[in-house]
């Protein structure tokens, strides 16, 4: 059964959380994400941004996090532009403000 998702705080000032949005050939399939922490002192791999702040709150559909089962609700809006960020082929990184800050 899902539990949703929640994260532990950062563990030092210096680290950020980053999704990940797992590849998919097929566009319309549920959205997976993974969520991990990394360090600012060490080079990062290149990443874009993205403000969740939009849509309808009312109406929420959640998305996979993680291999441990965790749901997220994320508004319709915000499933759809992940949907059109989610690569075919390769895992796409955003630094996603609900999402990532502590």
């Amino acid at each position: 059964m899902a539990s949703p998702f929640y994260h532990q705080p950062l563990s030092t000032t210096d680290s950020i959380r980053i999704v990940g949005i797992t590849p998919n050939h097929d566009l319309e399939a549920q959205v997976h994400c993974t969520v991990s922490e990394y360090s600012l002192a060490q080079p990062l791999e290149p990443f874009e941004a993205l403000a969740y702040a939009w849509g309808d709150a009312s109406d929420k559909i959640p998305i996979m996090i993680g291999d441990n089962n965790q749901y997220l609700p994320i508004t319709r809006n915000f499933l759809n532009a992940l949907k059109s960020l989610r690569r075919r082929d390769k895992v796409r990184l955003i630094w996603i403000d609900a999402i990532c800050i502590n």
